[in-house]
């Protein structure tokens, strides 16, 4: 009888230990998932903040100085040149379709994950 129920708790052990891992690590994976995205969030508002604090104070200081309407010029003429450079680089196919293998694998590796965790 002893040797019965010895056998019986520990087939029921072997076979619900891996199934509790499991649950284990996927809530893991969510849990990870989570806090990386709280952190890219702060991370994100913590930088936006310094950058419109950095921006303020170069623009007192470039009051000050006088120098303001040139940097603002100077600021103009920088934006149309990337504008123009970033023209150029579309007109390249290359980039255009190694950017969508890039995009359609990373789909399908969070496809795969998201798949996993839902069953």
């Amino acid at each position: 009888m002893h040797k019965l129920t010895a056998l019986i708790i520990a087939l029921l052990i072997a076979i619900t230990t891996p199934v509790f891992a499991q649950n284990v690590l996927k809530d893991a994976v969510r849990l990870n998932r989570d806090i990386n995205k709280a952190e890219k969030q702060y991370n994100k508002k913590v930088k936006k903040t310094k950058r419109k604090l950095d921006k303020a104070q170069a623009n007192i200081d470039s009051v000050k100085e006088g120098h303001y309407a040139s940097k603002r010029l100077q600021k103009i003429e920088d934006n149309a040149a990337k504008k123009l450079n970033k023209t150029k680089d579309k007109l390249d196919p290359r980039d255009e379709i190694t950017d969508k293998v890039r995009n359609d694998l990373k789909q399908q590796k969070r496809q795969a994950i998201d798949n996993w965790l839902a069953d």
